[in-house]
């Protein structure tokens, strides 16, 4: 996994390292690094937390 740019946004990458293990994934959001990007991802995990999805 490559991250670049003066300052990367990123949120829980660090699981999809080699030396992390996890047995699945539960969703993949691509967003742009901004604030906004970020913000994206809350409304995945809240979809996935409503449906009882993860941990």
């Amino acid at each position: 996994m490559e991250q670049r740019g003066g300052a990367p946004g990123t949120r829980e990458t660090d699981l999809l390292r080699p030396l992390h293990r996890v047995s699945e994934v539960h969703a993949v959001l691509l967003a742009g690094g901004s604030a906004f990007g970020l913000a994206a991802a809350d409304g995945v995990v809240r979809f996935l937390e409503e449906r009882g999805v993860g941990f």
